[in-house]
């Protein structure tokens, strides 16, 4: 088992509302609710690369990766393959039987 811990900074481009589509116009209080709280899902920050797209907000993010490896191996005899956790007795010639008595 390994792990890797990777840390620092991501940059990316991400399309946010404009600043004049960041208030809700919903008068049901649930549904004006619902939209406020998909609105504050974006950067409170307005566009900065408008030469690409009107809404194109170029920024930077923490970036926090914990990776972790695992590393399994099976090995098996080669042969005749048997089910695992099943006992098979040792073949008998039909006139060669064990009697009980």
């Amino acid at each position: 088992m390994g792990q890797q811990k990777t840390r620092g900074m991501v940059n990316g481009n991400v399309l946010v509302p404009l600043p004049s589509e960041r208030t809700p116009l919903a008068t049901d209080p649930a549904l004006r609710a619902f939209v406020l709280l998909i609105l504050n899902a974006y950067p409170n920050q307005v566009p900065n690369r408008t030469d690409i797209d009107p809404r194109m907000l170029n920024t930077n993010s923490p970036r926090r990766v914990d990776g972790q490896d695992w590393n399994t191996r099976f090995e098996q005899k080669i042969g005749k393959p048997r089910p695992a956790g099943v006992s098979v007795p040792p073949h008998r010639p039909e006139g060669d039987r064990v009697s009980n008595s």
